[in-house]
């Protein structure tokens, strides 16, 4: 939440105003206190419950000479007797600056997420990037270069961050490696030979690029939180092409997390707008005990992809987002289209028990994201859909599918199919190594001794069960891979091996750090992998 006030409309505030503003400059803080109805007077106060947590970003003060910003102590603001515990800080030290100097990690990642500007410069000419590389803090800076901080900025002494690092730090080899992984060797981004489009819109290059290379399939995972990861290999192929995703790909498909990108490129949303909603959404929606609060969700999906707008409405890419349909048995995968699909299955069902879904026309967009993302447990699941990863998680082979009776219904041999398709690119949203477990062996128990050993033989069933049925690797990537190799089609799958085990709710900072680098150091080993999938995508190969 960011709230914007006079000085004149904070009454408490502007009796210590210029007492304080003399002090701070013998003290670079100074604790005050406002009421809850002087700061936020639109607020339903009656609303608020005393534990309740509000987020404020930053609060201005404005006044000719005293201009300075409030900054809440950690962003996280206890609503506690109606108080308000505030810092002030002069206006020359910006607030994301004060928190890398302080090593407040989640207050510096919050307040990027709510707009703060990573590369704001301090009055010597010092980002975020240049204090965090000067304080040693590997997770500050790391989650810096992460949400996009200009590794190129110089401050008023000419120099970058990178070349603050003092050979003397304690950490100076580990900052090093941390900028390598985030830094792509410009002679890799020479590699991918750019085509200049003319400068029209978007959609227009779009079109006209397809008309000079085959088609490319851009496959998006489930994963929660995980697609981050996802994000963090779509920013790589935008700088590698020096294109942004929505003009490189004509079908994108997306499962749960998945569908949420996929429709957001679609609806030309940038990378790093993605990136700030997805903490933004986590640490909003995964709060409390599950499931979690639909209307939290609802309310981002709406404010994101409009409430009224239909999936007709978005001309390209070609969008696919499966959902499960478990209003029968056995529960059948049903796909969220922008564009007519007479061939399917779902919709030649005439029976008043299985009412067909809605068509594109009249199917509004948010709630297609809504019913691939409703994963139980977590969420409560919106009329008969549920999340689409329990049939399609990896929905690369059912994209393939789609693609070959969307073809077929228009008229295209398989031959013609398979030679319009140049490019496939499944991304997943992590894995976790293979570890050993104990086989299966459910029995009765011939004594009340086995019966420990056979209830834990059972949860491992279920989990079995659970891991087979959203499964993104292994057979299934090698079913797709085998699919594409039989008709001539380039197939590359990316999905970084995880550190640790990452849930879908993860909202941990350091864990979500570590997965980021987890995903960057694949990119690196993989560099020249991504080098030819950018050329295929630019029509080079």
């Amino acid at each position: 939440m960011e709230v914007e006030k006079s000085v004149n409309e904070v009454p408490e505030l502007k009796e210590n105003r210029d007492s304080s503003m003399h002090e701070t400059n013998e003290k670079e803080q100074m604790h005050q206190q406002a009421t809850i109805e002087s700061i936020l007077p639109g607020e339903n106060q009656a609303d608020l419950d005393p534990n309740f947590k509000v987020t404020l970003n930053k609060l201005w003060l404005q006044g000719s000479n005293t201009t300075c910003s409030i900054l809440v102590k950690g962003l996280a603001l206890e609503v506690k007797a109606r108080n308000l515990e505030l810092f002030i800080l002069p206006y020359d030290k910006d607030s994301l600056h004060a928190m890398v100097q302080q090593k407040n990690l989640t207050s510096c990642i919050e307040m990027i997420y709510n707009g703060a500007d990573i590369n704001a410069k301090d009055k010597m000419g010092e980002t975020p990037l240049h204090l965090a590389v000067l304080q040693d803090d590997l997770d500050i800076l790391k989650s810096l270069l992460f949400l996009g901080a200009d590794v190129s900025i110089k401050n008023d002494n000419g120099k970058t961050a990178m070349e603050n690092i003092d050979r003397n730090q304690k950490y100076s080899n580990d900052i090093k490696e941390i900028f390598s992984l985030f830094e792509i060797d410009k002679d890799k981004i020479k590699e991918c030979k750019k085509i200049q489009l003319p400068e029209t819109s978007s959609h227009a290059q779009s079109v006209l690029k397809m008309k000079t290379k085959k088609e490319a399939v851009l496959s998006l995972d489930g994963g929660g939180i995980r697609g981050l990861v996802l994000i963090e290999i779509l920013l790589t192929l935008e700088t590698l092409t020096g294109c942004q995703i929505y003009d490189l790909f004509d079908w994108i498909s997306g499962t749960s997390t998945g569908s949420v990108l996929a429709v957001s490129i679609a609806n030309g949303k940038s990378l790093r707008y993605m990136q700030r909603a997805y903490l933004r959404l986590a640490h909003e929606c995964f709060v409390g005990s599950k499931p979690y609060s639909t209307e939290l969700m609802d309310k981002f999906l709406m404010n994101e992809f409009g409430e009224n707008k239909k999936m007709n409405e978005i001309e390209h890419p070609k969008l696919i987002i499966p959902a499960v349909l478990t209003d029968r048995k056995p529960a059948m995968l049903h796909i969220f289209r922008n564009y007519d699909a007479p061939y399917d299955d779902n919709y030649q069902i005439k029976d008043d028990k299985f009412p067909q879904p809605a068509l594109p026309s009249d199917q509004t967009i948010w709630l297609s994201v809504r019913n691939s993302c409703s994963a139980p447990v977590y969420f409560r699941p919106n009329d008969r859909y549920i999340d689409g990863g329990f049939i399609a998680n990896n929905p690369t082979l059912d994209t393939l599918a789609e693609i070959h009776k969307y073809k077929k219904y228009h008229g295209n041999t398989s031959e013609q199919q398979a030679d319009n398709i140049g490019v496939v690119v499944s991304l997943g949203t992590g894995q976790v190594p293979l570890e050993p477990s104990r086989p299966i062996d459910i029995h009765f128990p011939t004594s009340i001794w086995e019966t420990p050993e056979i209830v834990e033989t059972l949860k491992d069933f279920v989990y079995l069960l659970l891991d087979q049925v959203c499964e993104r690797d292994y057979h299934v990537v090698d079913r797709a891979q085998s699919w594409c190799e039989m008709t001539g089609i380039n197939y590359f799958r990316f999905n970084p091996i995880l550190s640790n085990n990452i849930s879908l709710n993860e909202i941990h900072d350091r864990l979500l750090l570590t997965m980021i680098c987890d995903a960057r150091k694949m990119i690196a080993s993989r560099l020249d992998e991504l080098c030819k999938v950018a050329n295929l995508l630019l029509g080079n190969e």
